[in-house]
C-alpha cells in the first residue's frame, strides 16, 4: 500500500511539474457545479494516468468557507528558487503578472464540464485579478468557456501564509460562478456560487499554508455564466496575508510569469 501511494505521488509531482494539463484538470476537478462535476471528463482521464487519490475536502465546495480541513497550514515546498536579481533590479529570466488561457466548457441546467483539451486560446489576466470582462473580449461569441490564470508566486520571507480569492460582482444580472486555486501540487481552494444575484463582495476564509522562499506555481480557474451564455462581470482577485498581518491583501508585485525559455517545466 506505501509503495503504491509513493508511486501516485511521485507521479503526481512529476505529471505536475511538465504537465500544464494535469496541473489544469488537478485544480478544476471534480467538484460539484449545478449538481454536477467540473472537470469529470478530465478527472477520469486522470486516473488512467495515476493511481487514484482520495479525494480532498477541497472537492466538494461548501459555499460558507473554503471547506479547509485543519487549523494547522499546509506545508508546500517552492517550485524554483528564488531568482537571482539582475543589474535592473528585476528577477531574472522572470516578469510581472501571470499567463491567461481559455478553454471550453459545457453546462445543462444540471452538469458542467471544463474541457480540458478544448483550448481556445490566450488571453492577458489583471495583475492580481482575474475580470469576466477581459475573458469575455477574448473569447468566442457563442459557447461556455473559463479563464485560466498560472504564474509563479514569490515568497522572500519562510513562514505561515494566508492564502485566498475575492469574488466581486456588481450586476444584479444572476449568474453562476466557479472559483480554484491551487499552489504547487495542492488544490487548496474550490468555491461554486450559484444564483448570484445582487451586488457580491466575498473574501473566503483564507487558506493557511507553511512557505519558505521560492517561487510557487499558482494557478486559478474563474468563469461566470447564466442560461447557457457567458457573463461579463464578475472579478476574482487572488489575496494573500503575511505573516505578521491580520486582513489578506491583493497580491501586487509578487506574482511572475518566466520570460520564454528562462525556466523549463
Amino acid at each position: 500500500m506505501r509503495l503504491t501511494l509513493a508511486r501516485a505521488a511521485f507521479a503526481h509531482r512529476t505529471l505536475w511539474r511538465r504537465d500544464e494539463t494535469y496541473r489544469i484538470a488537478f485544480v478544476l476537478g471534480p467538484p460539484v457545479l449545478l449538481g454536477g462535476l467540473i472537470g469529470a471528463a478530465v478527472w477520469f482521464a486522470l486516473q488512467a494516468r495515476t493511481a487514484p487519490l482520495p479525494n480532498a475536502a477541497w472537492a466538494v465546495p461548501n459555499p460558507g468557507n473554503t471547506g479547509q480541513a485543519a487549523a494547522a497550514p499546509l506545508v508546500i515546498m517552492p517550485s524554483f528558487p528564488l531568482p537571482r536579481i539582475g543589474s535592473d533590479g528585476k528577477p531574472a529570466g522572470l516578469e510581472p503578472g501571470w499567463t491567461g488561457m481559455l478553454y471550453r466548457a459545457e453546462a445543462t441546467p444540471k452538469t458542467a464540464t471544463i474541457l480540458d483539451a478544448a483550448r481556445i486560446g490566450p488571453y492577458e489576466p489583471g495583475v492580481d485579478a482575474a475580470d469576466m470582462a477581459a475573458i469575455v473580449a477574448a473569447g468566442p461569441k457563442t459557447g461556455l468557456y473559463a479563464g485560466i490564470q498560472e504564474g509563479l508566486l514569490r515568497i522572500d520571507e519562510g513562514g505561515v501564509y494566508g492564502i485566498t480569492l475575492r469574488l466581486q460582482r456588481n450586476t444584479y444580472a444572476m449568474a453562476d460562478c466557479v472559483m480554484r486555486l491551487g499552489i504547487v501540487d495542492k488544490a487548496v481552494l474550490s468555491q461554486d456560487r450559484l444564483n448570484i444575484a445582487g451586488l457580491t463582495d466575498i473574501t473566503y476564509e483564507p487558506v493557511l499554508l507553511a512557505l519558505q522562499p521560492g517561487l510557487y506555481r499558482t494557478v486559478t480557474a474563474f468563469a461566470c455564466w447564466n442560461n447557457g451564455s457567458m457573463s461579463d462581470t464578475g472579478r476574482l482577485s487572488l489575496l494573500m496575508r503575511a505573516p505578521g498581518q491580520t486582513v489578506p491583501t491583493p497580491v501586487r508585485n509578487k506574482l511572475y510569469r518566466p520570460l520564454p525559455g528562462a525556466i523549463k517545466p
